[in-house]
């Protein structure tokens, strides 16, 4: 009888320090710092032309492709 109410507190203990770490392991998922790149992007701008190097006149229909750290960005140029 002592056997069984022995094991039965190992396994109680066991148990309980089962849940202790997971809910450990949950409270630092949840307050661990995400990474910069997940938290938003960021913004701003660029203008220009793309001219001609003979005419000096804007070139329409070009592809152009900004790349940064947040993402790749594509436009196509409408020659003004």
């Amino acid at each position: 009888m002592s056997r069984i109410i022995s094991d039965m507190r190992i396994f109680r203990r066991a148990r309980f320090f089962a849940s202790f770490l997971a809910l450990v392991g949950l409270i630092a998922t949840l307050i661990a710092p995400t990474p910069t790149l997940a938290v938003g992007g960021v913004s701003g701008s660029i203008r220009g032309q793309i001219v001609d190097p003979a005419t000096k006149e804007p070139v329409g229909n070009v592809a152009v492709t900004i790349t940064s750290p947040s993402g790749s960005y594509k436009q196509t140029t409408d020659g003004s």
